[in-house]
């Protein structure tokens, strides 16, 4: 579970890196196009998320040598934060690069469809957000099964209405 979520974060630093390149060397109405406010602030946005990824697969990292207890859940979220980070980056550059983002001559193709497929090879992350939801409530789900067992139990012990 170690290395997935700098896998992760990896393809993110990349495909802002490649999205950011090419908005500084295209040029529309005599300026890059990285200029323009929508673009601009879509590249801030997965920057950020960026970080947040990094930060929190060194966090993860860290609690695995310093508190073995949390890291499980660390690393969870780790790599469920840094792969949705990492499709949204992808996916933002290869908007960026239009029509050219397909093509196999320009590399962040390749980084699109590794950030896709890796969520497949190393585990959904949605999953891992289910299951991270519902660690909260696991004692409170426990009891209340728990309280409707005995209540379907204890079914000939009752006694019938008056």
């Amino acid at each position: 579970m170690r290395g997935r979520a700098r896998f992760s974060v990896g393809l993110d630093a990349s495909a802002l890196t490649l999205g950011v390149d090419y908005a500084k060397e295209r040029h529309q109405f005599g300026v890059p196009i990285g200029s323009f406010q929508s673009i601009a602030h879509r590249l801030a946005d997965v920057a950020t998320a960026v970080d947040g990824a990094q930060l929190l697969s060194r966090e993860a990292a860290w609690a695995q040598v310093g508190s073995p207890a949390t890291f499980p859940e660390l690393a969870s979220m780790a790599f469920a934060f840094a792969s949705r980070a990492a499709q949204r980056t992808a996916e933002l550059s290869l908007h960026v690069h239009g029509g050219y983002g397909f093509m196999l001559e320009y590399d962040i193709q390749l980084h699109y469809r590794r950030a896709k497929a890796w969520s497949l090879v190393a585990g959904d992350p949605r999953s891992l957000s289910l299951q991270l939801a519902g660690r909260p409530f696991e004692e409170a789900l426990v009891l209340r099964a728990g309280h409707a067992y005995q209540q379907a139990t204890s079914w000939h012990t009752r006694r019938p209405p008056v």
